[in-house]
């Protein structure tokens, strides 16, 4: 659903469209994508996707610098529009946002968002098709790397958006206003954007603010591209899940079995309606959806994909375990218990009036970890030669 929100808003940024019809154009083209192409054409590109937004956030926040003659002036300019801007936790002073007001705030947040990167299906798959030890650590290594480099860029991005769009959008002459609001208010009706899904239009706002085609050209190629190699990552995912898993082995179902590519097609299409339709109307920002689901599935599947391969103490209860409370009782009834409680996702569910900040409760990947190894010395060990096919000969050779 996220990766057909961001397509569908980098093509109201260069095709002009109205947001429901880039809705149901996105869905259509990662479709044909994911139908044709295949695992073959979601692994190969997936590499070159990610480079790509890499390249346009690096390229956009070089834009943005250049424009202010300097990293420092681009500093003053954002600290004069809102002095909170750069408030840490070390200071007594108001912060920009409740994420930045407390140390487990601002760990948390580089947690979720950098790490949640190991729980993608293209960087699983990566790390585990690799040869040798070697270059499962390269890969390892590169994608840290790459991903914070495009980090970098969407941070310098986001810290001038407010006063880009300020100072240089057409519209803002156009509405005789000095309020950025006025401007996303103007595209939401302009292009039927909805009242959530605008704000996460305003990086592509703060990059048109700079006036160059070619600029958000590359910037939307690099944000599809990486909408893209997700969407159809993860759709590959629950094909295989709900078809072979689901359909052939728990239910038994012989057409599954004999015909899989017919089956994982019918789910592809499902899936990727079901998204479609949540997208219209999505219930959160882009950034509150997809750190909530980087928390889900660090707690869920985390522990038995990193324990399950590398613990030969491993069990298969501890498994269904942790998946089944992180993915329920934990993160799910706890994140959305925080948000119509105490207001946001990022409080610790049981807070009284002193909140306490934690992005998507994202202490649940630590206690997921221990639940994990408690279940499994508890349960009864698995048999050497499971263990020898499921986790020793699954481990790179030294």
């Amino acid at each position: 659903m996220l990766s057909i929100i961001g397509t569908a808003l980098f093509l109201v940024a260069i095709l002009k469209l109205n947001f429901t019809i880039a809705i149901v154009l996105s869905a259509l083209i990662i479709y044909v994508y994911i139908y044709y192409g295949g695992m073959v054409a979601t692994t190969y590109s997936t590499a070159f996707q990610g480079i790509a937004m890499t390249v346009a956030s690096l390229m956009a926040a070089a834009y943005i610098i250049a424009h202010f003659g300097g990293i420092n002036v681009l500093t003053e300019a954002v600290s004069s529009a809102n002095p909170a801007s750069f408030n840490m936790p070390y200071t007594s002073a108001k912060t920009a946002h409740a994420l930045m007001a407390s140390w487990t705030g601002v760990i948390g947040f580089f947690f979720v968002w950098h790490f949640g990167f190991s729980v993608m299906p293209y960087t699983v798959v990566r790390f585990f098709t690799t040869q040798d030890i070697k270059s499962a650590r390269r890969s390892v290594f590169w994608a840290v790397a790459i991903g914070g480099l495009m980090y970098c860029g969407l941070i310098i991005i986001g810290t001038g958006a407010r006063v880009l769009i300020e100072g240089t959008h057409p519209l803002m002459q156009t509405k005789g206003s000095n309020n950025a609001m006025v401007v996303l208010k103007a595209l939401r009706e302009s292009y039927g954007i909805g009242s959530i899904t605008v704000l996460d239009y305003s990086m592509i706002t703060a990059v048109e603010s700079q006036h160059s085609s070619f600029l958000l050209a590359v910037v939307a190629a690099g944000g599809i591209a990486i909408a893209m190699a997700t969407a159809s990552g993860w759709t590959m995912v629950l094909n295989v899940i709900l078809g072979r898993d689901i359909m052939g082995k728990v239910f038994g179902s012989k057409w599954a079995e004999d015909k899989p590519a017919q089956v994982t097609r019918l789910m592809t299409t499902i899936v990727l309606l079901v998204c479609m339709f949540v997208a219209f109307k999505p219930p959160a920002l882009i950034i509150d959806i997809s750190g909530f689901a980087f928390v889900l599935l660090l707690s869920a599947i985390g522990p038995p994909l990193v324990l399950g391969i590398w613990w030969d103490r491993a069990t298969t209860a501890a498994a269904a375990m942790a998946t089944i409370i992180s993915m329920s009782v934990s993160t799910t009834f706890s994140g959305l218990y925080a948000k119509y409680s105490l207001g946001s996702y990022h409080y610790f569910f049981l807070s009284g009036t002193e909140k306490i900040v934690t992005p998507h409760q994202v202490y649940w990947v630590c206690i997921s970890f221990i639940l994990f190894i408690v279940v499994s010395l508890l349960t009864s060990h698995k048999e050497d030669e499971v263990v020898q096919e499921y986790a020793v000969e699954l481990r790179p050779e030294q």
